[in-house]
């Protein structure tokens, strides 16, 4: 469950830093961009910064369980 919530994190930050930085958009996809461009470049990274962040939690807790 943890490694689906940092997949979603990532993705949706990727998508916003990718749009806001290099104008990278889906246009078909209008509802992923809710808010202004310098807001979803902020709110990107720090999603993509916590999803990194869980999915690198999530790693080392499937270590701990993989060797103990």
């Amino acid at each position: 469950m943890l490694g689906a919530a940092a997949a979603i994190l990532v993705l949706l930050g990727g998508f916003w830093l990718a749009e806001a930085l290099f104008g990278f958009r889906i246009d078909q996809a209008d509802i992923l961009y809710p808010f202004h461009s310098a807001a979803r470049q902020a709110i990107g990274l720090i999603l993509l910064g916590s999803g990194a962040a869980i999915a690198w939690i999530e790693s080392r807790l499937h270590a701990r369980r993989l060797h103990h």
